[in-house]
């Protein structure tokens, strides 16, 4: 799925991709109903279904999404899908007469930094220090002039978890390592229609592997296996075959079952 946003409208959209072409799935924020003018909304208070400037957008490892109000100096935090809202994240500074942000990011465990404005956050159970030291930088030349002592560092302000239950099974550290893969050279087997590119692969652990070929930008064939950890097996993709010979793609996906992925990349003349 694809997330496009729009600063001008005020809205965020959503791309699936249908085998041949992306379609647009779902519009968050302005629509001709809530916001005909296309006004940017700000509400301190919560979300009325408007934004205001949402310059960029997010996912984190649950699939929460994040949005940053540019014009309003917040970041949104709604549920997976653009459910409910869950946090209303303030990144003004001081009097707010700081720069609006532009970008942000979140890492997989929901910590969400706001460069621009020198700001992060982190879920309940996070690693961030409350304190620490400045940022160190490295020594000016000479010629410079004598640098300026960083500010004090901001708080990071911690965004209220769920309430554990006597229910949920303990905290369990995360495999945030993408699998190691070893990927042989592309075998091109050609008959009279077709042509079977062949892949020699081994995966450290059990991974998933999803398997793309391109021809001119375009998906020609795809198919997903999973093969057992530390085996060395094949993996091979039909490709049908034109008036000459052409030059193709391949474009392997590679995730472990704790969803770690890594990609390899690999020509073939089908």
């Amino acid at each position: 799925t694809v997330y496009t946003t729009e600063a001008g409208n005020n809205r965020i959209q959503t791309w699936t991709w249908d085998g041949d072409s992306y379609e647009s799935t779902a519009t968050f924020g302005g629509t001709e109903a809530n916001n005909p003018t296309r006004e940017g909304f700000c509400d301190d208070a919560g979300w009325l279904g408007k934004f205001a400037a949402p310059y960029d957008v997010a996912l984190d490892g649950d699939g929460n999404a994040y949005v940053i109000n540019t014009t309003c100096k917040q970041v949104l935090r709604f549920a997976p899908g653009f459910g409910a809202l869950q946090a209303n994240l303030d990144v003004k500074l001081g009097d707010g007469s700081h720069p609006r942000p532009h970008g942000f990011a979140v890492g997989r465990d929901g910590t969400v930094y706001v460069g621009e404005n020198q700001f992060a956050w982190r879920p309940a159970g996070g690693t961030i220090p409350a304190t620490g030291a400045p940022p160190v930088r490295p020594a000016p030349p000479a010629s410079d002039p004598a640098p300026v002592a960083d500010p004090v560092p901001p708080p990071v302000i911690v965004i209220p978890g769920p309430t554990p239950t006597t229910e949920q099974p303990p905290a369990v550290a995360t495999d945030q390592t993408p699998p190691r893969v070893m990927l042989g050279p592309a075998r091109v087997v050609k008959s009279r229609r077709a042509s079977t590119v062949r892949f020699v692969t081994r995966c450290s652990e059990r991974c998933r592997i999803d398997t793309r070929v391109f021809d001119r930008r375009r998906i020609v064939s795809r198919r997903v296996t999973w093969r057992a950890g530390a085996r060395t097996s094949s993996v091979a993709v039909s490709v049908r075959r034109g008036a000459r010979p052409r030059r193709v793609i391949v474009l392997m996906l590679i995730r472990d079952e704790a969803g770690n992925t890594t990609a390899r990349v690999r020509t073939a003349r089908v």
